[in-house]
């Protein structure tokens, strides 16, 4: 199963290059996992009902109350036969992968997340963390990001995509 990870895209309203980004980089996803700051609720609604795509968010700091009232601040998902989390992040960018892992009670084969802005993946125990980084907003980053994540009973495999923002 292939997940296409997202976040802090930042945007007003589903636009063009939601569109382009979709059905370009992501177009070989499954699965769709926002890890919040859509900061529309514009954009949870396209992510929900114009793709075809299961989807999955969280919000995030940055989000509407609109966006907060809709979606969860984390989630534990069964995907591919690994348990994954799905959470934003909070506090600065020390220490955040082991704050947001002890956030949850249950064990993790992947925790989803984002925050940063900064594309990474860390293994802490049994635990992989992938930070997508942010699709459209290089605040913290040099380069605009986006993963592609291969999910197998055999194993995990992480592919990070620039994306042309």
């Amino acid at each position: 199963m292939v997940l296409g990870l997202l976040s802090d895209t930042h945007l007003r309203s589903a636009d063009e290059r939601l569109g382009r980004l979709l059905s370009g980089v992501l177009g070989p996803a499954e699965v769709l996992l926002h890890a919040g700051d859509f900061i529309s609720e514009g954009v949870v609604a396209h992510l929900e009902c114009a793709d075809p795509r299961p989807f999955y968010g969280v919000a995030g700091n940055m989000d509407s109350d609109s966006v907060v009232g809709r979606l969860p601040s984390r989630r534990v998902l069964d995907l591919g036969g690994r348990r994954v989390g799905l959470v934003h992040g909070w506090g600065g960018p020390q220490g955040i992968e082991e704050r947001l892992l002890g956030a949850f009670s249950e064990p993790l084969d992947l925790l989803v997340f984002g925050h940063t802005h900064r594309p990474s993946q860390i293994r802490i125990g049994r635990t992989l963390l992938v930070n997508p980084g942010s699709a459209f907003d290089r605040r913290f980053a040099p380069r605009c990001t986006v993963a592609l994540v291969s999910v197998e009973p055999g194993g995990i495999e992480v592919r990070i995509e620039e994306v042309d923002a």
